[in-house]
Parts: C-alpha cells; structure tokens; sequence
C-alpha cells in the first residue's frame, strides 16, 4: 500500500501512472469528485467494482483516488 500526499503539481498522479507502467499493472484513477457525484451508496459499489478488478486482475492493479478527501470527509459537515 502507498499514500502520495502533497500539493497539486507535484507529480503524484504521473508517478502513479509511471509505476503503473513499469510495474506492468493495471491502472484505474478516480478522483474525489468522481464519488460526489454518485447517490447514497454507489460510491461504495464503485470501490466495490475497483477492488474487484483488481482480485480479478492477472497483473495485479494500481488504484488512484485523487483528491481522495474529497470523498473521504464526513458530508454532514
């Protein structure tokens, strides 16, 4: 497991996308908003279908969630 934390631009989603590549793994990204726009529920069911895809996957799967705290705080704030 890896957490890339930092300010924007500073290259996380392209190192993610590098190790992507020279790892041979499959790569998904989503970001924050991504899961925004979704009803109660079908956030979890995407999360679901990417860890799915990735038991399924031969060569193994890299996920990036960008702005992950965008989905991951408390929406009754």
């Amino acid at each position: 497991h890896l957490m890339l934390y930092g300010l924007p631009g500073t290259g996380k989603t392209m190192f993610a996308r590098i190790l992507a590549y020279y790892s041979g793994m499959d790569y998904a990204i989503m970001s924050g908003a991504d899961f925004a726009q979704f009803k109660d529920g079908e956030d979890i069911t995407e999360l679901h279908n990417l860890f799915d895809w990735a038991e399924q996957s031969e060569n193994g799967l890299i996920i990036f969630i960008d702005e992950a705290d965008a989905a991951l705080r408390s929406r009754r704030e």
